[in-house]
């Protein structure tokens, strides 16, 4: 099966282990497609190539940036693990992470995004395995702050943080076969 790089991009967003938890990738492959479309230099597809979802162009514009979804993220997590102010340095370097990994990814996708249109498919598969490297890297680069966070938590919050997780990649799993 022939995939583009938007799918692949979405496929292995699907396939992040930690789901949201590394810079909120669930929605950087839309980011990348919308770019990409939004780029005039870009090349049309071929007639061959899988239809594109386009979406509209109010939505476009609404949708958020990949920093503030990882902000929304973050939020939402502190909320839901009710850190407490003593674990709140903990935190602060787990969510300073989320944010240098959305940061590199967004930059990583706005290189990409450039030139989407004109990537042989060799091409795209250099910038897939890019995009993969950077997954296992800002995962890698997230389990120490959150081995503390993890580390300080009260039984309720771990169990709280594992759910998180387990419902994390059952999303992802649900993804996949979309």
């Amino acid at each position: 099966m022939r995939m583009n790089l938007r799918q692949i991009l979405i496929t292995s967003t699907a396939l992040a282990v930690l789901g949201g938890f590394v810079a909120d990738m669930g929605g950087f492959a839309t980011d990348v497609a919308s770019a990409a479309s939004n780029d005039s230099s870009t090349a049309a597809p071929p007639a061959a190539a899988s239809p594109k979802v386009e979406r509209p162009a109010v939505a476009q514009r609404a949708a958020p940036t990949m920093a503030q979804r990882v902000e929304q993220r973050i939020t939402k997590m502190h909320t839901s693990l009710h850190i407490t102010p003593a674990q709140q340095p903990q935190w602060d370097q787990f969510a300073q992470v989320m944010r240098d990994n959305a940061l590199r990814m967004e930059q990583i996708m706005q290189q990409q995004a450039a030139t989407l249109g004109k990537m042989s498919a060799l091409e795209q598969m250099h910038a897939y395995a890019q995009i993969a490297d950077e997954h296992a890297k800002d995962v890698r680069a997230l389990i120490p702050p959150f081995q503390s966070l993890y580390a300080s938590m009260s039984d309720a919050q771990k169990g709280a943080a594992d759910q998180m997780f387990r419902d994390e990649a059952e999303h992802g799993r649900h993804e996949r076969h979309r």
